[in-house]
């Protein structure tokens, strides 16, 4: 599956809680924070969960994942999170991965044509959250993005049900 939440002070912590969860259970957990936020996420899980074994963890920041060509490309990022995914489940051990992103890397770069790409890039990383175990959430921020990109992000994921009269 493959879900959105707003990156609000519950919804990362609801973030932690996922990947933690997973950590405890022997998942592969990939994480796109904030640029310059790595260590400090990594810092944060560490000091809230000592028990927890961050092994497993990848934290990665924008300009090694959306913006490691200096420009998104959607082709590249999904090129990344599926050879991601092929050497995770190649391992014997991974029977689940969860990934998440913090999707604020965007806004600086917010023009027409990047929402259509992020609208598009969106509908294709739910074909790659179902070809494998795994769950993917990107945390798009209802107040920095506004309405009309969430719905727009929505739309996408909405399996579409055609309408029909009532008999």
């Amino acid at each position: 599956e493959h879900g959105m939440m707003p990156t609000n002070v519950a919804a990362r912590m609801t973030l932690a809680s996922l990947l933690l969860t997973g950590l405890r259970a022997g998942d592969t957990c990939l994480y796109v924070t904030s640029e310059g936020d790595r260590d400090g996420f990594r810092a944060a899980l560490a000091d809230d969960a000592p028990d927890v074994d961050l092994g497993w963890l990848e934290v990665r920041e924008p300009s090694s994942t959306y913006l490691q060509a200096g420009v998104f490309s959607s082709d590249g990022m999904l090129e990344l999170i599926e050879d991601w995914s092929r050497k995770t489940f190649a391992r014997e051990d991974c029977r689940f991965a969860r990934a998440a992103s913090d999707m604020s890397w965007a806004l600086p770069h917010v023009t027409t044509g990047l929402m259509g790409d992020l609208v598009s890039y969106e509908a294709r990383v739910v074909r790659w959250t179902r070809a494998y175990r795994q769950v993917g959430v990107c945390l798009y921020d209802m107040d920095l993005f506004g309405g009309d990109v969430i719905v727009a992000m929505v739309i996408v994921r909405v399996p579409h049900q055609p309408v029909t009269e009532a008999k």
